[in-house]
């Protein structure tokens, strides 16, 4: 076991895991988008990015999502300035986007906020957490189909983000309610289709019927 993990499940976990990230090579562009969320670890590898001079424009964008509205604490998009800027980003290269509440927003929100400027980027780098590197892309090209974008997260194995984490389960959850909306989202209109291999969706299913269900949208 495995930090809570039971062994049969952790390889589960690695299946999606593994599809969820992209593993983009990550280029110089306009700007960096860093998308909000109760993990904090998003605004550390924004500020590496620029730290490598990937750019010098970084818009943290997040108001209250699902896990932090209820949270008596400062908009997300705040708090991972704060850290940003504790690890040497400049304030004066920060923009923040403060009202975004889920992915779309946390996208739509950011480049009106550019354009209004008349900075419209011409090419994107979208920061999030390690889980969503995939649905954070397929947002994208659905609204901003012209527009280069890569994605990437913290660097980091599943392993040490499983100790890193405050709360395995509801992990666990998201990253299924993740996939689900991968599946679900494209006949919706929010993201664009993508393949889902046969073992990744053997593995969601099988984390389903263990109980791991608690992000899973039910049309009604």
């Amino acid at each position: 076991m495995l930090d809570g993990v039971r062994d049969d499940i952790y390889p589960l976990l690695t299946c999606l895991w593994d599809y969820h990230q992209l593993k983009h090579e990550i280029k110089p562009a306009d700007c960096i988008i860093v998308m909000g969320s109760q993990e904090l670890f998003a605004a550390h590898r924004a500020a590496e990015l620029y730290q490598q001079k990937m750019s010098d424009v970084l818009i943290f964008s997040g108001g209250y999502g699902k896990l932090t509205k209820l949270a008596k604490q400062a908009p997300e998009a705040q708090r991972f300035a704060e850290l940003a800027v504790q690890a040497g980003v400049a304030t004066r290269d920060i923009w923040l986007e403060t009202h975004a509440s889920n992915c779309a927003e946390n996208i739509r929100f950011s480049m009106q906020l550019l354009a209004k400027q008349g900075r419209m980027p011409q090419s994107v780098i979208l920061v999030c957490k390690p889980y969503l590197e995939r649905r954070a892309f397929a947002t994208f090209k659905q609204q901003f189909v012209d527009i280069p974008v890569t994605v990437t997260s913290y660097q980091v194995s599943l392993k040490d983000y499983l100790v890193m984490v405050d709360d395995v389960k509801q992990f666990i959850n998201l990253m299924v309610g993740d996939l689900q909306r991968i599946i679900v989202y494209p006949a919706k209109g929010y993201q664009i289709p993508q393949a889902v291999p046969q073992n990744v969706c053997e593995a969601f299913n099988r984390l389903v019927e263990l109980g791991f269900n608690q992000q899973i949208i039910i049309d009604r």
